[in-house]
């Protein structure tokens, strides 16, 4: 057991990565580390508890000492990008813009489980940088050269999200790929929509910057105007799709359209 100290119960709860007993200080300071808990017994009162197990994120006040059998939960892993093998020689790398030839592997880090993979005599072929694959291609596969292979570790928010797709071939969670880039070529060009979206240039679209962008995308087909109503359920639609953490904003991440400058 550790003595009852903040500072060193603090250490204690963000390096454990295995079951043992600690007492905790219930502090000040807010935890949002997701731990697995079982209560054996509170010390201010020396009163025993009934054991019980569940998962909370600690919110906790200056009060008395808790003494817990915890577990930090492993946490989402990073996107990483791992360079396998890269050739000697390399004329060209990939840009955003490229239309990219490439084989792959998807496989489940959870499991291993191997969910998609490219034809062995037709490699897999998108557009880099324009939202035609998910985040963790476009910005995963940047830099590369013919025959050069890596490794990418892709978290749910630049995959399929947690609970993943209506396709066997978009599981949520982490996911790993293994690619080789074949061939890459330069692509027809396309406008930054985040750019011309983006009326102050915040990185972020409020619901009146995708409102005036709809409206000027009508008027230039000179077509019929949109209502408010229509104007309202549209701007509604994007923000649900596309506005992640639901906070009335698009952040540039969050942005599933085009938003490079370089093509």
């Amino acid at each position: 057991m550790y003595c009852c100290n903040f500072h060193q119960a603090k250490q204690k709860q963000i390096n454990c990565e295995h079951f043992g007993h600690v007492i905790l200080p219930i502090f000040l300071n807010p935890l949002t580390l997701p731990i697995e808990v079982n209560v054996l017994q509170t010390c201010e009162l020396g009163q025993i508890a009934t054991m019980q197990r569940f998962s909370i994120n600690v919110v906790a006040f200056v009060v008395c000492c808790v003494v817990l059998e915890i577990k930090i939960s492993h946490g989402t892993p990073h996107f990483k990008i791992d360079v396998v093998h890269k050739p000697d020689n390399c004329e060209r790398v990939s840009k955003y813009g490229d239309q990219m030839f490439v084989h792959f592997v998807g496989t489940k880090l959870a499991t291993g489980e191997v969910f998609d993979k490219s034809h062995e005599d037709k490699p897999y072929r998108f557009q880099l940088g324009t939202g035609e694959v998910i985040e963790g291609f476009d910005e995963g596969l940047v830099g590369m050269c013919p025959g050069e292979k890596r490794k990418l570790t892709v978290p749910p928010h630049m995959a399929y999200g947690h609970k993943g797709g209506h396709l066997p071939q978009m599981p949520g969670g982490t996911l790993v790929f293994d690619v080789e880039l074949v061939h890459a070529e330069v692509g027809p060009r396309h406008p930054n929509v985040f750019k011309s979206m983006d009326i102050d240039g915040d990185k972020y679209l409020t619901r009146f910057e995708v409102r005036e962008y709809l409206r000027s995308e009508v008027k230039k087909t000179e077509g019929p105007p949109m209502s408010e109503q229509e104007q309202v359920e549209i701007v509604d639609s994007i923000l649900e799709m596309e506005d992640i953490d639901k906070d009335g904003r698009i952040s540039h991440i969050e942005f599933s359209g085009n938003k490079h400058d370089e093509f």
